[in-house]
């Protein structure tokens, strides 16, 4: 088994949730009917996709000149997606853009979306 070696891009889909992590299934309210948006059309796709963030990093306690314990925050991970291209209107979405008057205006709030990226790492799985 390689372990966590990925190799290249299969696909990244999108996806815009409620408060409640419920995926919105609502071509005007979310990004598709069903909820989900699959980046790969003629030029469109994924490039690169850096995670960061998966563990906190830890903060060691000295107790009697030692390190007694080690604490780690919450996690909060970050992707860095670079994309050769995608649909404006998901892309918008995904940012918190709302169509006002047949015009694009960043919204107050931020969207919840959920991001898939696939891949394989080297021996094809």
């Amino acid at each position: 088994m390689s372990g966590i070696s990925v190799k290249g891009i299969d696909f990244v889909m999108f996806g815009i949730t409620d408060n409640t992590g419920k995926l919105i299934a609502d071509k005007d309210k979310g990004l598709s009917e069903s909820g989900l948006a699959l980046i790969d059309g003629d030029g469109d796709g994924a490039t690169t996709a850096n995670i960061t963030a998966l563990e906190e990093a830890g903060q060691q306690q000295y107790g009697n000149n030692k390190v007694k314990r080690v604490n780690h925050g919450v996690p909060s991970p970050q992707v860095a997606l670079t994309m050769l291209d995608m649909p404006y209107d998901i892309a918008s979405k995904c940012v918190g853009y709302q169509t006002v008057n047949g015009g694009q205006v960043l919204g107050n709030n931020k969207p919840h979306f959920a991001l898939l990226i696939a891949s394989h790492d080297v021996d094809g799985n």
